[in-house]
């Protein structure tokens, strides 16, 4: 039928919008994802969960590629895809909490931690709900958790969020997984700033053999 080749093309051009973002082609990435979004409001409404995906993708999009007014403008695509999800009922989906988690590191990025923590809250009710306590997701939430606390002074709270991290990151994705080395770092630093510098050499050491293993020297 005319509308199921309609919806096959805007399929086509939302997988070709990803791809190119892989090619760090933005021009051609975001003009597929236009058109992705032109046709399927014309087919099923703009208020569509097909459109919420594409502006995720977006934001996503905006975010790898930097530049001015950038954290503003994936801003607006998150929150407009959380919009679309809430609309049709599907607030509690991973991926509402995915764009949550987004939003969160952008205001963090804009210096807004009071926000952003409140905006993380809410991800990490919906990570719990869906996904466990020791899902990747959850750890790189308490890695987000972490910063925000280290940017307000808490470090205390700023720590146990960083220890939480790496237990997850461990369990979930093994000792030598970059992600761990991330946490170790992140460690090491805020043992630095609390002037426990045995500590702090001993997280980076260990955080730098990784890298090492990893190849990424």
């Amino acid at each position: 039928s005319f509308h199921a080749c309609n919806e096959e093309a805007a399929r086509v051009n939302h997988k070709m919008g990803l791809a190119y973002v892989k090619l760090d082609e933005y021009e051609e990435a975001f003009e597929s994802y236009r058109k992705a979004i032109d046709i399927f409001s014309n087919i099923f409404g703009q208020s569509d969960l097909r459109v919420g995906e594409v502006m995720h993708d977006i934001g996503c999009m905006i975010v790898s590629q930097g530049g001015d007014n950038s954290c503003a403008k994936a801003l607006e695509c998150f929150s407009e895809m959380i919009r679309i999800y809430g609309l049709q009922g599907k607030e509690k989906d991973q991926k509402v909490a995915d764009a949550l988690f987004q939003k969160s590191s952008l205001l963090a990025d804009l210096t807004e931690y009071d926000e952003a923590t409140s905006i993380l809250d809410d991800a990490m009710d919906i990570y719990k709900e869906q996904l466990g306590e020791d899902a990747i997701e959850i750890g790189r939430a308490m890695l987000l958790y972490g910063r925000l606390y280290e940017a307000e002074d808490k470090h205390d709270d700023s720590m146990t969020s960083f220890d939480e991290a790496l237990r997850i990151f461990q369990i979930a994705l093994g000792e030598d997984d970059i992600n761990v080395s991330i946490a170790l770092s992140n460690i090491g630093i805020l043992h630095a700033k609390k002037q426990e510098y045995a500590e702090a050499v001993e997280k980076c050491k260990l955080a730098l053999k990784i890298r090492i293993r990893q190849g990424d020297q």
